[in-house]
């Protein structure tokens, strides 16, 4: 008579204070059922991530399990996300997700100076070694359990780097490890999804990647805006469907818009400059409007309304668009009415461009209308 199968024990350890998301609860179901692995749930509701996650670790010490298994509770995986984990055998194993928020960068991390940590955005197809990496999906093997003691020496505790900064809780962790000489292991081709209102995949990290490595409208055209102040649009530009953009020019900001909306962008600009230093440079460089073709051509998502500001807000319904980005006149008038005929327009952001001591027409209409707004740069902006 054969020995009874012996199945290997894993905690599945979740933090949540709300019920948890469909998404989340069908990896784990298909996970588990292709597992054919003993699987048990530590379900924590704390508050407090450092001490949920502590208590979840040495409550899997506590009861033998050979794994613990950290899973964020916005976290897809792949049905055999576990079973490639456990056959790579490793004390510290982890795949791979991205940052909820734009630019998503991976969550896997080499320590800098000071132990600091910085994304790592190469990597090949192989599992590798990471120095750092998230807990969102995060195995640990049994013979880790034995380095840490409750209330001596917790695994997640946070610490301060060189700089004094307060180290978050995970990367604490992977400090700890290695100190004590342990790797942290990544396979790549365990592709994880972060939940928000979409999933956020490898996709979105390598749209904004490209955006990040070169943006067209920051290499070779013409304008004022900054390549912080482009990359605040274009992360803006990335949640939203709509996007209308008073004031062009040559299309700098414009391509911007493009690259990263996921709908159309409409330009209102009649290409006339305004009453100061743009129509004197029409003046010696004659008709800019080819100018702008020429550099916003490839994009199909792109609605020109070549006529003023006020006349092309008559075509917008109340809340029609998500988005409303002013760049165009900029004495006070010009912006106050700017503001007062697309204010009513926008359904999610009104912002602008050139907020600052040179242009204290622009500073004080927005002001007057806005006394909350926040500044980046030299744009501001209002959430809806």
């Amino acid at each position: 008579m054969s020995p009874p199968l012996i199945l290997m024990r894993i905690a599945i350890a979740t933090l949540t204070q709300e019920t948890l998301p469909v998404e989340y609860t069908l990896s784990l179901i298909k996970m588990v059922h292709e597992s054919n692995m003993s699987c048990s749930f530590l379900i924590n509701r704390s508050a407090n991530i450092t001490l949920g996650r502590n208590n979840q670790f040495f409550e899997a010490k506590e009861n033998n399990y050979d794994y613990i298994l950290y899973i964020d509770s916005d976290i897809v995986f792949p049905e055999d996300a576990l079973k490639k984990l456990v056959a790579l055998n490793k004390g510290v194993s982890s795949g791979i997700y991205y940052g909820r928020e734009y630019p998503f960068r991976p969550v896997v991390h080499e320590f800098v100076e000071h132990d600091q940590i910085r994304n790592l955005v190469k990597w090949g197809d192989k599992p590798f070694i990471a120095d750092s990496v998230g807990a969102g999906f995060l195995l640990i093997h049994k013979s880790i359990f034995p380095l840490f003691e409750r209330n001596i020496k917790e695994p997640f505790a946070g610490l301060r780097n060189g700089l004094n900064q307060e180290i978050s809780e995970d990367t604490s962790f992977c400090i700890r490890c290695r100190d004590m000489g342990i790797k942290i292991w990544v396979d790549p081709s365990i592709e994880l999804g972060h939940i928000r209102k979409d999933v956020v995949t490898s996709k979105h990290w390598e749209i904004a990647k490209a955006n990040i490595e070169g943006l067209k409208a920051e290499q070779d055209i013409q304008g004022w805006m900054t390549s912080d102040e482009l990359r605040w649009l274009s992360e803006k530009a990335f949640y939203m469907d709509s996007i209308v953009e008073i004031g062009s020019w040559k299309g700098r900001s414009t391509c911007s818009l493009l690259e990263n909306c996921r709908g159309v962008v409409y330009s209102v600009d009649h290409f006339l400059g305004d009453k100061g230093v743009l129509k004197e440079i029409i003046r010696q460089e004659g008709n800019i409007f080819p100018q702008f073709a020429m550099n916003v051509a490839e994009f199909d998502n792109l609605i020109v309304m070549k006529m003023s500001s006020i006349k092309a807000s008559n075509f917008f319904q109340d809340k029609g668009v998500d988005m409303v980005f002013i760049d165009a006149g900029h004495t006070y008038e010009e912006v106050k009415d700017d503001i007062k005929h697309w204010m009513p327009k926008t359904s999610k952001l009104i912002c602008g461009h050139d907020y600052s001591n040179d242009w204290p027409g622009v500073m004080k209409a927005v002001d007057e209308v806005f006394p909350d707004r926040t500044v980046v740069d030299s744009i501001w902006y209002k959430d809806l």
